[in-house]
């Protein structure tokens, strides 16, 4: 097969898949994850998209091999495992209704069906290589930029790229709304229950990404290289439209983001060569840019999470029962509702009315203290912070 060979440009030499570089001439190889045919052949095999066929293919050596550790793994390395949910049945039924694990249900009937093991064992495998929980501030960083359930973050253009949109978004963001963006469960996990905790960890946080960036910016450009070949080789086959031909192609096997931060980078010349010594100074000149700051605060949404009201907040709640008149107008609400229930605020001689005051808003005491507890820190009228 053609996508078994890695044939030099140059030379014409035959490579091993994974040879970046020539054996004969030190050509540089285009990466066989950045090579039509094999993702292709990759896809028919896996029934997977075309970014798990890159990542997996970036971190192995043939198309055997990514292809072994797409079963192995059951490809589901994104997939969420509902952590309350201890019905493995259940859990069965969410994973093959799920088209993409189609390759991993032929693997799991096979060995259910010869009898080489039982359903609950591989859920109970599939969970364990699903969910890698963080045990401490570094780890919970390094999940919070390149995803969660991760032992490791893997160092390709596609996940450093959406780890640089992650790092600008971070430190352009007030302390709740970082909190925001880290699961229930992992805060629970970490036992991150108070509000003076969960500000320490954002600190602990700030800290770790700042430590870290540097060595973002090196994995990132050790990508360009590949990046700059795969632009010649584009400008040489197509010669009037290569500039567009070109970001097509790393939006689509790059990604968006990686797309993005290169023209910005370049800006209008995609011709230019930024030499190596330069390119980690480049990136840090573009994520301290303003204009970039501002676009990337507007563009990219990043998925955020409710999280109940820590007890100390719920404690120092105001409350009180409207029990006469000069309440009521004490705290103006003659002829004003609750917001959830639509209840007027009255007096009641045979059932006082209890309220809790958020600051902003007044409702009942019934209606609003389950949504602080179960459901959200936040006003349920105006999304103001509980502190």
């Amino acid at each position: 097969m053609a996508s078994s060979q890695n044939i030099c440009n140059n030379c014409q030499t035959i490579n091993p898949l994974g040879n970046t570089q020539c054996i004969s001439c030190s050509n540089t190889l285009i990466p066989i994850h950045n090579r039509d045919d094999i993702v292709q052949q990759f896809v028919s095999i896996t029934a997977a998209t075309k970014e798990q066929a890159m990542q997996l293919l970036a971190i192995s050596n043939s198309v055997d091999d990514a292809v072994n550790l797409f079963f192995d793994t059951g490809g589901i390395e994104s997939m969420d495992i509902d952590e309350e949910n201890d019905d493995f049945t259940n859990q069965f039924n969410n994973i093959i209704s799920n088209p993409r694990f189609s390759g991993l249900m032929q693997r799991v009937v096979s060995e259910v069906m010869t009898g080489q093991t039982d359903i609950n064992t591989i859920l109970q495998n599939v969970t364990n290589r699903t969910r890698y929980y963080p045990k401490n501030i570094k780890e919970l960083t390094m999940q919070l930029l390149y995803g969660w359930g991760k032992e490791k973050p893997h160092f390709c253009e596609i996940c450093c790229s959406r780890a640089l949109i992650k790092f600008i978004k971070i430190k352009n963001m007030e302390k709740h709304e970082i909190i925001n963006l880290i699961p229930q469960y992992i805060l629970n996990k970490l036992e991150l229950t108070t509000t003076q905790k969960r500000n320490q960890s954002v600190d602990g946080i700030l800290q770790e990404i700042d430590s870290f960036f540097p060595e973002l910016c090196s994995k990132l450009v050790e990508t360009f290289s590949n990046v700059y070949y795969n632009f010649n080789i584009i400008k040489q086959k197509y010669p009037t439209d290569y500039s567009q031909r070109f970001l097509n192609r790393l939006e689509e096997y790059n990604s968006q983001n990686f797309r993005i931060i290169w023209q910005s980078l370049h800006q209008s010349n995609l011709d230019s060569i930024i030499p190596k010594e330069d390119r980690v100074d480049k990136i840090i000149d573009l994520v301290q840019s303003q204009e970039f700051i501002s676009y990337v605060l507007q563009s990219w949404d990043s998925k955020t999470y409710n999280h109940p009201a820590p007890k100390e907040v719920l404690d120092c709640l105001k409350q009180d029962v409207l029990d006469s008149e000069e309440k009521l107008l004490q705290y103006n609400l003659k002829d004003e509702r609750c917001a959830i229930c639509m209840d007027t605020f009255t007096v009641k001689s045979d059932e006082p009315f209890k309220i809790t005051q958020l600051g902003c808003h007044t409702f009942c005491t019934e209606c609003i203290m389950p949504w602080l507890q179960e459901c959200n820190d936040t006003c349920p009228v105006c999304r103001k912070k509980i502190e």
